[in-house]
């Protein structure tokens, strides 16, 4: 029996762990997201069903098939964003019907898909065929962020970074200060592989989190500079973005706001106005 999906949409990173690419509503630059697919013993959880086109849901349950798997025993989601749930309906109708849906309690919330239900918390363990998974609390990108860690050292990461770097980290619902704290806590369990929602895969997962902070670092020097005069929120997002595109600039925004909150909550800049416009200045370092 041959694969329902070309191979370069195929990433397996283990006996138990395979991702397939569909579209999703995600944010540039990335068009799709990897879903994934942990099984043992022909039963099987699905990772955040991202997909946008109903048609995918055939092709996730052909490759099911492909797989040998009996049953889905759950849905697990990442976080709620629309990339990684818009799927979920389509799931369960049909191959997922029955399954539980689990995720932190923050984001369940935000799933209006059905009552069956399981909320996950750190270090919580979910069974599946002979091994477990355990979830992992990792906030920042979103609220309830989760990764799920498996047997064998690796690590499914939804967005807590992408293959190209740093996940998106915007207000509402992000924060960067979790952020940090969670790449943190993931690189001190130095997992083995981390399959990731969107970008390149990533064969150096310590690697590729030492650059997603570094990168921030860089980024949160460039406000303590800017803001040494006091600086609008607009002329922050030009320093920090001098060739962005106009339909990504609210998102840019956000992501500037996240930078100056935990700025401000370290007592580096203050707000000057008081409203989300500024003007921004550094304290000066005593």
């Amino acid at each position: 029996m041959s694969a329902p999906i070309a191979a370069d949409h195929v990433r397996r990173w283990s006996d138990h762990v395979v991702q397939l690419e569909f579209p999703s509503q995600t944010l540039p630059p990335y068009a799709s997201t990897w879903i994934t697919i942990i099984h043992d013993r022909g039963e099987a959880f699905i990772v955040d069903p991202g997909f946008s086109q109903p048609a995918a849901a055939d092709t996730l349950a052909a490759y099911l098939d492909f797989l040998r798997i009996k049953t889905v025993v759950g849905v697990l989601i990442t976080h709620a964003h629309r990339d990684h749930i818009d799927g979920l309906s389509y799931a369960q109708q049909g191959v997922a019907s029955g399954a539980f849906v689990g995720g932190h309690p923050d984001a369940l919330t935000q799933v209006a898909h059905g009552p069956n239900r399981r909320h996950l918390n750190h270090d919580d363990r979910i069974a599946i065929g002979e091994m477990a998974v355990t979830a992992l609390y990792t906030p920042g990108h979103a609220e309830g962020h989760l990764c799920f860690a498996l047997p064998d050292g690796g690590m499914i990461g939804g967005d807590l970074v992408t293959g190209s770097g740093p996940s998106y980290i915007g207000v509402p619902g992000g924060n960067a200060v979790a952020y940090e704290d969670s790449l943190r806590m993931v690189a001190e369990r130095k997992p083995v592989w981390l399959a990731v929602s969107h970008g390149p895969a990533i064969r150096d997962p310590s690697a590729a989190i030492k650059r997603a902070l570094e990168h921030r670092g860089r980024r949160e020097m460039q406000l303590r500079v800017a803001t040494q005069q006091p600086q609008p929120l607009g002329a922050l997002v030009d320093i920090l973005y001098p060739t962005v595109a106009l339909d990504a600039r609210l998102y840019l925004e956000r992501s500037t706001l996240a930078y100056l909150e935990k700025l401000m909550t370290e007592g580096a800049v203050v707000n000057l106005g008081g409203g989300e416009d500024g003007p921004y200045q550094a304290v000066p370092s005593p």
